[in-house]
């Protein structure tokens, strides 16, 4: 007949202590190396939520901390979460960058103003479906300190799952960079002046390029005077 075995209930106490130890480093990798969260609502569709109005259906989204914990650069059509410039609440929102700091960006109603200069700190973010999002073009410039993480891939549904890159500086290699890179005005391209190595510069006499200090004044003139002068000496001594 088999015995009943009463289980040590030290056994349970070294499970929680176990689990103890661990919730410490779960809670780390949470807050500073990234998350699998849900996505509600259609302001990113179709990049999130391509089908939400039909089926209400998440996309499941891998949130990249370690991007805001090594303070990593932002770049242009990078997916990112925010805190909600306009929530009293800590609501946490799913933009894209379309303007870094430095960057003037031509915007869209309702913004007030045309261009916007973007300060150092600052981003400009809009949600792709323009018709659904609450973004800059109501709140204007954000603060990257709002900026809680970068969106790396869709991980669920299967059929959904794709990598979220940001695009490469004002690339025209698809019609999805063009769109964003095209809310961006373009810096200005430098006239580059080519030094000439030798020779005299156009339209001017008597100057040209040589000597230590890069331009030789009167070293053309001056040759022809000392060629004038042997000239004339010769003749005079032809006549006497």
């Amino acid at each position: 007949m088999a015995q009943a075995r009463v289980v040590p209930r030290s056994l349970p106490r070294l499970s929680i202590l176990k689990l103890a130890l661990w919730i410490p480093v779960g809670i780390f990798a949470i807050d500073h190396v990234g998350e699998v969260v849900s996505v509600e609502g259609s302001s990113m569709s179709p990049t999130l939520n391509p089908d939400w109005k039909e089926t209400r259906r998440r996309d499941w989204i891998f949130l990249n901390k370690w991007h805001v914990t090594w303070k990593k650069p932002w770049h242009r059509g990078d997916v990112v979460t925010l805190w909600s410039p306009t929530s009293d609440t800590r609501r946490l929102t799913v933009k894209r960058i379309i303007g870094i700091e430095g960057d003037t960006i031509r915007t869209n109603a309702p913004y007030p103003e045309k261009f916007v200069k973007l300060e150092k700190g600052q981003v400009w973010v809009e949600g792709d479906n323009d018709l659904e999002s609450k973004d800059s073009r109501i709140y204007g410039p954000v603060p990257i300190s709002l900026l809680q993480s970068r969106v790396s891939h869709v991980i669920y549904p299967p059929s959904h799952y794709t990598t979220l890159d940001p695009l490469p500086p004002f690339s025209s290699s698809s019609d999805k960079d063009s769109i964003h890179h095209s809310r961006v005005v373009p810096p200005p391209r430098l006239n580059t002046i080519h030094r000439p190595m030798m020779g005299r510069l156009p339209g001017s006499e008597g100057v040209g390029w040589g000597g230590k200090h890069g331009l030789g004044e009167g070293e053309s003139s001056e040759s022809e005077e000392r060629s004038r002068r042997r000239r004339e000496s010769r003749e005079q001594r032809v006549e006497h």
